[in-house]
């Protein structure tokens, strides 16, 4: 009897994968020109992508009449969601103005294990050997690049870099929680339309955090936005959020869990390789080392027993 190699992973799926890692991995260094020299505060620039994001997604569902896809369930399981998933997006907005977006993401590479802990305690999945080993494997590469401290070198102050990993290890637990939400979607239910949901439950929670905290910011930071900021708020709005979210929760109603947790082993990545060619060199000084390379290796080599796996012919 012949063993060959298959995907699990058709390319629609892949190309679903591809996209969340791009938006992913691109939205941190977005997040830093957003409410950096000339544009918001970060608690005004979370709400305002938010809101345009909602705004965009609801004329989008009443134009195709999608709003005949929303069900109970599907209601329930994303305003449950929202809840976390607005806690972790407080948490990021709050670290990054003090962490490097390569070392930040880095750090929420603890959620895909956590992903697969809640998962294999909460009985909603069963997690497969092979994927264990395949996600340590890559936990092991983040923790390498994280660890690396002369490829991850800033010039920010050491006790406010503690305390931004430790608001960002709280947003780990809280991205980790939502995705395990997230997974018990149906597969019938319209994507696009669900993560509308999502969207617009996260908008009107993180409006109501902007105006406690930020009270009266909105108009001045308008007043005297500069192009830059406008259109990283722009990327993320509609990339970042918009399409991110639609194909994530398209990819919760089809791949496993331990596919889903790969996502936030690769785009430190790309938040890496971000922050090399684009970060200001007089906030951030980014420079790669053989540990750098080998980390990045460990994370290719642990995807493969998560991605493939071994049929009989």
């Amino acid at each position: 009897m012949t063993s060959t190699i298959k995907t699990k992973l058709p390319w629609a799926i892949l190309f679903a994968w591809l996209v969340v890692v791009a938006a992913q991995g691109s939205t941190w260094y977005a997040n830093r020109i957003t409410f950096g020299p000339g544009g918001f505060t970060n608690y005004t620039a979370a709400a305002i992508r938010y809101d345009l994001a909602a705004i965009i997604a609801v004329v989008i569902c009443l134009l195709t009449n999608r709003t005949r896809c929303v069900n109970k369930t599907m209601l329930w399981l994303n305003l449950l969601a929202a809840v976390p998933m607005t806690l972790f997006l407080i948490g990021i907005y709050v670290a990054t103005k003090d962490l490097m977006g390569g070392v930040a993401a880095t750090i929420l590479s603890l959620s895909g294990v956590l992903m697969l802990t809640l998962s294999a305690l909460l009985g909603s999945e069963k997690i497969a050997g092979r994927s264990w080993v395949g996600t340590l494997l890559c936990l092991a590469g983040t923790g390498m690049i994280f660890l690396n401290k002369s490829s991850l070198t800033t010039t920010h102050g050491l006790t406010a870099q503690g305390q931004a990993v430790l608001i960002m290890l709280a947003a780990t637990a809280m991205y980790s929680m939502a995705a395990v939400i997230l997974k018990k979607k149906d597969v019938r239910d319209d994507a696009f339309t669900s993560g509308a949901v999502l969207i617009c439950a996260m908008a009107l929670l993180l409006s109501m955090v902007a105006c406690f905290v930020q009270p009266g910011a909105v108009m001045p930071q308008l007043v005297d936005l500069e192009l830059q900021p406008l259109l990283a708020l722009l990327w993320q709005a509609i990339f970042s959020t918009l399409i991110s979210y639609t194909a994530l929760i398209y990819l919760t109603t089809r791949v496993s869990m331990p596919i889903i947790a790969s996502l936030t082993f690769v785009t430190p990545l790309v938040a890496i390789a971000i922050d090399r060619f684009f970060e200001r060199p007089e906030l951030w000084v980014v420079t790669y080392t053989p540990t750098t390379f080998t980390g990045a290796a460990l994370i290719f080599l642990g995807l493969v027993p998560v991605v493939w796996k071994k049929k009989s012919a």
